[in-house]
């Protein structure tokens, strides 16, 4: 039993979670945090998650994921309690939603603005060319 729980603890240790500050697409983020959970603990399931974040559908995670639901603002709440996700990180979560759900234009960019605020170390090198063109059009202050 014991030697399962210092595995358990270096598994932990050796696969962290993916930092959501390099991530400009949450679907991708949710898809990352479930694979190194499930890397973690292979008992980690879509069930496991549901249960936590308050889902009654084990099956709306991965419909998410795949494109097939967009998330309501109750349902971000949720999905930032099923993962644990601090304050400013669970602010960004939200503009993430917000900035995927604007679709083009104008109220995109100001959707964009916002969250890349939040972020105290955007990572450039994951990131997309329409990232870079926000940064170096001086919307995130350095």
């Amino acid at each position: 039993m014991i030697f399962s729980e210092i595995s358990l603890i270096i598994k932990t240790t050796m696969t962290p979670l993916p930092e959501i500050y390099e991530y400009l697409d949450y679907r991708a983020y949710l898809s990352d945090f479930y694979d190194a959970k499930k890397r973690i603990n292979p008992l980690y399931s879509y069930r496991v998650f549901a249960r936590k974040a308050g889902f009654n559908n084990q099956g709306f995670f991965i419909d998410v994921v795949k494109r097939r639901k967009k998330l309501s603002d109750n349902a971000a709440k949720k999905m930032i309690r099923g993962m644990d996700l601090a304050d400013d990180r669970a602010r960004y979560f939200k503009y993430l939603v917000k900035y995927d759900q604007a679709g083009t234009g104008k109220k995109r960019s100001c959707c964009s603005r916002s969250s890349w605020s939040l972020s105290p170390r955007p990572c450039l090198t994951t990131c997309r060319c329409n990232m870079r063109t926000i940064i170096l059009n001086g919307i995130i202050p350095w």
